[in-house]
């Protein structure tokens, strides 16, 4: 893919519902390299997670599906047009269909390598469920839910949630994992077709860990690693991931084991201060692992930061090495996204707190973010962090 062609990026914006823009990498101005082309407000209340298959681009939302006399989430799933990106604003998706998520608070989607299940999962509802998905991209009903009720610390009816932040398919698509935040815990589950889920393995975590996203690097057919972050201790765990074949029922057998537990930042918080991690992801060469972290009370700092760690998968003891840091140039960093082209050029923060998208230049020999490429608000400063920015999605 040429790096300066035009771009189209996807905004869950909460406010708001899925905002496209267009990201043109020969305009000099910032201001103008990156623009609103249309907003589409078929998403739900408070659009959580975006993912996307080929042309289809599924959201899921938080809450009051399908109106507001419900709690639980929705669940869309949209084509890409080929006008997209064009002069024509709101030709860019087009609704397939839409239907429940099975929780309250969607926070999370993914969909399996050959684009035939979707993965949800419900942070307030304390749910993961499962979706096929036809041929022409729209998802089906449920065929298999797990509920995480009473596997967390109480709360004031004394009934237990789990919270789980994440569902991610592996390489293989045969295994799926769960950081479960409030239950300090990641399950692993096989994945059975269509319609199922075994738990294989549940890693219990130090209390206060707070599991919140991963990333997987996928080394040969027989190796992976897993990337842990947790918000709460402000980590990076290192997971080993090795598959074999079991005889004589040609099973894929999937053995973890945990590497290295890393800081995500050197610096230690003052007693009214909170460091959180929220995201983290790989280079596509492998070379660099990046994760954000957010600064509270936001006041105390002129930025938030992506961390950056330098990758060794052939050192026992650093897989991860701390490089250095760089600035969002905001704050509340929920989420970030490094671009699809050849070498991840650009890097998009959505910085939650000034609802505003930002696309950086990366160094792909340093791993740096360099110069500001494009930005544009989506709306004003929002204290409340309810209103902004959680998702930001390459095409």
């Amino acid at each position: 893919m040429d790096a300066e062609k035009s771009r189209t990026l996807y905004v869950a914006l909460q406010s708001t519902g899925i905002v496209e823009l267009s990201f043109q990498p020969n305009v000099q101005d910032a201001g103008q390299a990156l623009s609103v082309i249309s907003t589409f407000s078929d998403a739900g209340k408070m659009p959580g997670w975006l993912a996307s298959h080929q042309d289809k681009i599924y959201s899921i939302s938080r809450l009051h599906y399908p109106d507001e006399s419900f709690e639980s989430g929705g669940l869309f799933a949209f084509r890409q047009s080929a006008t997209s990106s064009s002069s024509e604003p709101g030709k860019g998706l087009s609704l397939i269909n839409e239907q429940r998520s099975t929780g309250k608070g969607g926070v999370h989607i993914d969909i399996s390598p050959d684009g035939r299940v979707l993965a949800a999962a419900n942070i307030s509802g304390s749910t993961v469920s499962l979706f096929p998905l036809s041929e022409d991209g729209a998802t089906g009903e449920p065929t298999f839910t797990v509920s995480y009720d009473g596997e967390g610390p109480s709360v004031n009816d004394g009934k237990g949630l789990a919270n789980p932040h994440e569902a991610r398919f592996d390489s293989t698509g045969k295994f799926l994992f769960v950081p479960l935040r409030s239950a300090d815990k990641l399950d692993v589950y096989s994945v059975n077709g269509l319609d199922s889920l075994t738990k294989v393995q549940s890693f219990e975590l130090p209390p206060k860990t707070g599991p919140r996203h991963s990333a997987i690097q996928k080394i040969d057919s027989t190796t992976s690693y897993l990337y842990l972050l947790s918000e709460k201790d402000n980590t990076i765990r290192v997971f080993n991931l090795n598959y074999s074949l079991s005889e004589p029922l040609d099973k894929t057998t999937l053995t973890i084991n945990l590497k290295q537990t890393i800081p995500l930042s050197k610096t230690q918080p003052n007693p009214h201060q909170r460091f959180l991690g929220a995201e983290v992801a790989v280079s596509d060469d492998g070379k660099f692992l990046y994760a954000s972290n957010r600064f509270y009370p936001v006041a105390d700092f002129d930025s938030d930061t992506l961390s950056i760690y330098r990758i060794d998968t052939s050192s026992k003891e650093n897989h991860l090495t701390p490089i250095g840091s760089s600035k969002v140039l905001g704050h509340s960093p929920r989420m970030f996204a490094l671009s699809n082209d050849a070498g991840n050029q650009f890097v998009a923060v959505a910085n939650a707190y000034e609802q505003e998208i930002i696309v950086f230049d990366r160094d792909a020999e340093s791993g740096f973010l360099k110069e500001v490429r494009g930005r544009v608000k989506l709306g004003e400063d929002d204290v409340t962090l309810r209103k902004g920015p959680v998702c930001v999605l390459w095409t």
